[in-house]
């Protein structure tokens, strides 16, 4: 979107633009700014409406999507966790305004990895975060459908081993019996799970939270993709962690987690796994957005660390075959 017709619909919102700031694009088509006002609100709009000097600007294209379902989540989530303010939302032009928590928060929960203790810490706390948000009772969810799960895990195959990585396909049809293993435990595995409201796209920058470790100043961000679905898909996203590598055993010692959990972990980050290196290799191949696939390794690697080692077959296809033409295509593209 361009700058003029940024501060434009800032206009219709009340606001006296002084200065826009584009912030790091997501997987999505969603384009986010940061945009700084004269704090001085058009009274003809709103006059009771809280303006902060600093907001965040959000754009998604209306014929890409929709903001509803987010705004619609972020009014059940005022009851118990002050998610950040929706100032402003109109669907015709694709725009919501929300209160910018800025400085007063850390970035996100990787910047807490510095002191593993503070970490642990934090970790205990997001877990805890996940628990309340499935306890919420959130209006017109839907139910992710199995074959969904299927299709998602699929891509693993589709996109990313054959159109990204160009394995050939004699190899790929030798190890597709023990995919298909794979796929059908899997579901399996997720479908005698709790299900419960989903997050679907966790991971620790869509967690921020405050310096002092507060429970009640802990945020969670990118809801919009929530779903009902199995239990283990957010909590992958926290012990199968695409940045920072986490001792399974410490966990468990800390009582973290325990071996319910870890199980639940287990088979979510399977099925997410598989999903997410599909869609990053899909937005390169598609759209040319490459900046995400130096995080393809870790995500793979911690794709195999999470598959039992009953499917040794599969396992060694993918650190002798993949992860080889994995970290060669990274060479030739970056």
């Amino acid at each position: 979107m361009k700058t003029e017709d940024l501060v434009k619909h800032a206009k219709k919102a009340g606001y006296k633009v002084k200065r826009i700031e584009a912030l790091t694009q997501d997987a999505s088509y969603r384009q986010y700014f940061r945009i700084y006002t004269s704090n001085e609100v058009d009274s003809t709009y709103d006059d009771d409406a809280y303006h902060p000097t600093i907001f965040i600007l959000c754009y998604l294209d209306p014929k890409l999507g929709s903001h509803k379902k987010f705004v619609e989540i972020n009014k059940s989530f005022q009851g118990w966790h002050r998610p950040p303010q929706i100032l402003f939302y109109d669907e015709h032009i694709g725009i919501t305004i929300q209160e910018d928590i800025g400085d007063e928060c850390l970035y996100d929960l990787y910047d807490v990895h510095m002191d593993d203790d503070s970490y642990y810490a934090a970790l205990e706390m997001a877990l805890d975060l996940l628990d309340e948000m499935r306890k919420t009772t959130i209006p017109n969810l839907k139910k992710i459908k199995n074959n969904e799960l299927i299709n998602q895990m699929e891509t693993f195959e589709s996109v990313y081993l054959s159109g990204y990585l160009c394995i050939s396909p004699l190899e790929i049809a030798a190890q597709r019996k023990w995919l298909q293993k794979l796929w059908d435990e899997t579901i399996e595995k997720l479908q005698s799970q709790p299900w419960v409201n989903c997050h679907t796209d966790l991971e620790g920058r869509n967690i921020l939270i405050k310096h002092d470790f507060d429970w009640d100043t802990m945020y969670l961000i990118d809801y919009q993709d929530m779903c009902i679905g199995p239990i283990g898909i957010d909590l992958a996203a926290l012990i199968f962690d695409h940045y920072y590598v986490h001792d399974v055993g410490i966990l468990k010692d800390k009582e973290i987690i325990d071996n319910e959990i870890f199980e639940y972990a287990r088979w979510g980050a399977i099925q997410r796994n598989m999903r997410i290196l599909g869609t990053l290799s899909n937005l390169y191949l598609k759209q040319n957005r490459s900046f995400r696939l130096p995080d393809l390794e870790q995500i793979l690697l911690n794709l195999n660390s999470a598959i039992p080692e009953n499917h040794a077959e599969l396992k060694s296809f993918i650190m002798d075959t993949v992860h080889i033409a994995n970290n060669k295509k990274i060479k030739e593209i970056l």
